[in-house]
């Protein structure tokens, strides 16, 4: 049990390294090292935080857009697309920080 501690913390120090950014040489004003290291550790709190935002929008959006379906009003297609756009805003990219 203590191995795989040690184990698991070791990987967590290294994770950082994964992390590399391209650096052009005329270019300047890439990421400094504090912004790779934030969108390393903070892109598995931001997948932890995404997923439950996409299943609660999926869950809201999916009967209210059967019910727009059955409704004869011209602005239901704006609706379900209206609601189509906040799942796409909730669920789609990005799932990953960038520097």
């Amino acid at each position: 049990m203590r191995a795989r501690f040690v184990l698991s913390l070791m990987l967590a120090a290294a994770l950082p390294g994964c992390a590399s950014t391209w650096h052009d040489p005329d270019n300047q004003s890439s990421g400094s090292s504090g912004n790779t290291f934030l969108a390393v550790v903070g892109t598995p709190f931001l997948i932890a935080f995404k997923i439950p935002f996409c299943v609660a929008s999926v869950v809201v959006a999916a009967p209210l857009a059967g019910v727009t379906g059955l409704s004869p009003d011209p602005d239901s297609r704006e609706t379900q697309q209206a609601l189509g756009n906040g799942v796409a805003q909730n669920c789609g990219t990005p799932w990953v920080l960038s520097p």
